[in-house]
């Protein structure tokens, strides 16, 4: 006869908590396992080997080391610990975790089961686990073996595991009945269906089924199993193929950017918006204004903005003033690598002005930005999130400003396919649409309730913006440095031999800037009063001096002529005493100090010398016609003295 084996020692062995459990397993058996008295134990009963047929496979496997020698019995007197929670845990990790990955209709469909297995298992305390399955499931209106197979299947475990331990598993039945088909079927729409044009699922279904499966004798898959298929793809994958990179990195989650560090002005963003709204020019064009504008970062409130018919340099450059000017000189500025942004006479100094491409900064002049130590920041190109004065464009562009009741019969729409049916008929003069601009963004910075990190659902963009910008220190323009921003820049050279600059047309001079004769300058003018003088500036930024226009006159101006004249006169004068006046030493002296002293010829004596023989005598010989021309000169000379002298007494008197 095999050994006997307690239902404490195969309680242990199977990790219950209780040697009741084990109890109620044997009597739950068809036919249930007898308990047989074990001798020398003091009237305690045991179970042999047939214990068996009320253990599952899993769990007979661990006690069937008990009755084949392979583990020694454990001594009835001996505590038998139970089985650490933590390990209990361990086990029922796998269980929870497909329950929780299951659908809500199983999760019920648990825990009507698991309603059940307790009800059984209480009553089998009292009436034994037979009766207590007939009665469980007179109650309930089950069929006794289905009540039975739940109990059975969930003894093993803790009450409290029930729900999990009694999950319904049939998925494995579903995937036993699908059909196999040719993985080339597959490939095939894979690389049709994931394309970038977007074609239809049905239309591939066609292709691959047409052009693969029937010429190859091939079994077809239906369509939905191969949308299906295509459905368990990672969503990025199936993105990436389908529509690209860019929605690829969409579906990536968004970086939320905190600005509570910082202060009003400490850092600003710009750039630039076309409405949708037709406009009347004052030179009697009709287009779509550009609204140029700056943002500060910390309460989003628009501090500067200009509108003009195109976006400039120039229209870049006053609107930077604008925001310096009000509130200071703010430390970075962020901007895309738009051209008027990023514009050589704002940005010259950077290391990566050029499209991010790294060139020499010294070999450059400094531009107005630089010069007032404003660090530009250029953020990626075509992504509106970089920036947030976006938000604000997408308010203006839709019912604040463009679909404005001024604006009705001038709204344009945002794409050919948008356009209203009274499309251009009418054009708003730009002085209108300039009071409307000012006025809405007004509106826009004082709008209360503002749902952002520093308004808190509470203040308006101005209002906190007041009450931060009260706080601070602001860095405001000297008066010299505003011609910075009001004068454009453009590099030029000083012409020589005069020393003068040429631009569109104009010359300007001055003595500071002569003395530049050949090199390098900047010249900062205004472009709609060039006439009014320039600034000039050498490339490291120092101020050298104004120079005056030169102003044409007419050919036939003598008394312009004669001024001109008079004036290189008294410039050559003032050159010569100038340079005599710098002269300390004579020209005598100076051609003694270096050894240069005049000797008088010596004549060599011949060493022959022919007799010439005596002209004959006869009457006086004629003067010379070289002694007539000496004195007729010398007579023309007194003549012109004494004219001279004459001219200096009448100016005198």
């Amino acid at each position: 006869m095999s050994r006997l084996r307690s239902s404490v020692e195969i309680a242990t062995r199977l990790g219950f908590k209780k040697p009741r459990q084990v109890l109620n397993l044997a009597a739950a058996a068809d036919p249930p396992v007898p308990k047989i008295p074990m001798p020398g134990r003091g009237g305690a009963n045991g179970y042999d080997a047939g214990i068996e047929r009320a253990l599952s496979k899993a769990q007979w496997g661990k006690v069937a080391p008990l009755y084949f020698g392979a583990a020694s019995p454990t001594p009835s007197d001996q505590v038998v610990p139970a089985v650490p929670i933590d390990a209990a845990n361990l086990k029922m990790q796998p269980f929870w975790a497909a329950f929780e990955n299951a659908p809500d209709k199983k999760k019920r469909e648990a825990t009507e089961r698991a309603e059940v297995a307790r009800a059984v298992a209480d009553r089998a305390e009292k009436d034994g686990w037979v009766n207590a399955y007939c009665a469980v499931a007179a109650e309930r209106g089950l069929p006794i073996p289905t009540v039975r197979r739940w109990s059975e299947a969930c003894r093993a475990f803790d009450r409290a595991d029930y729900s999990a331990a009694l999950l319904p598993r049939n998925h494995g039945a579903a995937a036993s009945r699908k059909k196999a088909y040719d993985e080339r079927l597959w490939n095939w729409f894979y690389k049709d269906f994931g394309r970038q044009e977007e074609p239809a699922a049905a239309e591939c279904y066609r292709r691959v089924r047409d052009n693969l499966a029937i010429p190859n004798g091939l079994a077809m898959p239906s369509l939905v199993t191969l949308t299906r298929r295509w459905e368990t793809l990672p969503r990025a994958v199936r993105t990436f193929l389908r529509k690209g990179p860019r929605a690829t990195a969409m579906t990536y989650p968004h970086q939320t950017r905190s600005v509570a560090h910082l202060r009003a002005m400490d850092a600003c963003n710009a750039d630039g918006h076309i409405f949708d709204v037709r406009v009347e020019f004052p030179d009697g064009e009709i287009g779509r204004p550009i609204l140029a504008a700056i943002q500060d970062l910390y309460s989003r409130m628009i501090v500067a903005w200009r509108l003009g018919k195109t976006e400039s340099g120039d229209l870049v450059r006053l609107t930077y003033f604008d925001a310096i000017e009000k509130f200071g000189v703010f430390d970075k500025v962020f901007l895309d690598n738009g051209r008027s942004w990023m514009t050589k006479e704002l940005t010259a100094g950077m290391t990566h002005r050029y499209r991010f491409r790294k060139h020499n900064a010294l070999e450059d002049f400094k531009g107005v930005l630089t010069l007032l130590g404003i660090e530009p920041i250029a953020v990626k190109p075509f992504h509106g999130q970089s920036k947030p004065i976006e938000r604000s464009f997408g308010d203006f562009c839709t019912e604040k400003i463009a679909r404005h009741p001024l604006c009705a019969g001038a709204y344009t729409g945002n794409s050919p396919v948008t356009k209203p049916e009274n499309y251009g008929s009418k054009a708003i003069p730009f002085a209108e649409f300039q009071k409307l601009v000012d006025q809405q963004i007004l509106l826009h910075n004082r709008q209360p309730n503002r749902r952002t990190e520093v308004c808190r659902g509470v203040l308006s963009f101005e209002q906190a913006f007041m009450e931060s910008w009260k706080q601070t220190a602001p860095r405001m323009l000297a008066p010299s440095q505003k011609f910075l921003f009001l004068l454009k820049t453009e590099p030029v050279t000083v012409r020589k031999p005069v020393g003068e600059i040429e631009l569109f047309g104009n010359r300007f001079t001055s003595a500071a800037v002569a003395e530049l004769a050949g090199q390098k300058v900047i010249a900062r003018f205004d472009p709609q009063h060039i006439q009014r003088g320039i600034r000039v500036y050498r490339l490291d930024g120092s101020f050298v001096g104004e120079a005056e226009c030169i102003e044409p006159i007419g050919y036939d101006d003598l008394d312009a002529a004669r001024d001109h004249n008079r004036a290189v006169r008294a410039h050559v004068k003032a050159a010569r005493d100038y340079s005599e006046a710098e002269a300390r030493i004579s020209d005598a002296q100076f051609r003694t100090l270096n050894g240069v002293t005049p000797q008088p010829p010596t004549r060599p004596r011949p060493a022959v010398t022919r007799i010439i023989p005596e002209a004959p005598r006869g009457p006086a010989a004629l003067p010379t016609a070289n002694t007539e021309s000496v004195k007729r000169l010398q007579r023309m000379a007194a003549a012109a003295t004494d004219q001279n002298n004459e001219r200096r007494r009448t100016g005198a008197a």
